[in-house]
């Protein structure tokens, strides 16, 4: 633990490095955590993890996947850091190390709030889209208030084309998020492939109210 005249220093450096508006603040904070020595060893892999989410939301997924390592070699039951080392392996575009830290997450808590979206988002990557059904279905169930279960079970049932399905799950998104531009879009894009072009009309005018750039994307 530091000296009283670094107290100050230290207690900023863990502020931010368990959150941050700035990737390169959280990472300078989690680092002179870690070489600092004065953190124990009990919240030690929490700044490992959060050092990780610095890496990844630079872009630096390989890094990330180094401190998770860390993380889960001093606390091998770190939930967020199996389903944060599984988000970096599905950036790199490794799907199946990626399932495997996702499938050990869900064993450790069953409960997690998106553990089984992401699953369903790898599954649905490597094309297994009656997995990822079934996944994002589970996910809604766990999560019936998180906006992004529902949106991603809707977003695949619009691409296996059951757009009534789809439709009612962009209904939830909106009752949940009701400036959610992604939603109104592709519900508007169900309308119009169900042929009524009043209501597509309507749902997409919503949108890019919201979001002028939403589709373009």
């Amino acid at each position: 633990m530091p000296d009283s005249e670094d107290m100050r220093r230290f207690k900023a450096d863990w502020r931010t490095c368990i959150k941050s508006e700035s990737a390169e603040a959280q990472l300078e904070a989690c680092t002179q955590l870690i070489v600092s020595g004065w953190v124990k060893d009990s919240s030690l892999p929490d700044v490992y993890n959060n050092r990780g989410v610095a890496y990844w939301r630079l872009d630096q997924y390989e890094r990330a996947i180094a401190d998770y390592d860390r993380c889960l070699e001093l606390n091998p039951m770190h939930v967020d850091a199996y389903v944060n080392r599984g988000n970096s392996h599905a950036f790199l575009k490794d799907l199946d190390a990626a399932i495997r830290d996702y499938v050990i997450a869900s064993t450790l808590d069953p409960s997690h709030p998106l553990v089984y979206t992401n699953l369903g988002n790898a599954h649905w990557d490597k094309g297994d889209v009656v997995n990822a059904l079934n996944l994002y279905d589970v996910a809604v169930r766990v999560a019936s208030k998180e906006v992004l279960p529902h949106f991603q079970r809707a977003s695949l049932l619009m691409h296996l084309k059951r757009y009534d399905e789809a439709i009612a799950g962009f209904d939830e998104v909106l009752r949940l998020d009701g400036r959610n531009a992604a939603a109104f879009y592709q519900r508007g894009i169900c309308w119009r492939n169900q042929g009524d072009e009043t209501r597509a009309a309507t749902d997409l005018a919503a949108a890019r109210a919201i979001d002028p750039n939403v589709g373009k994307r």
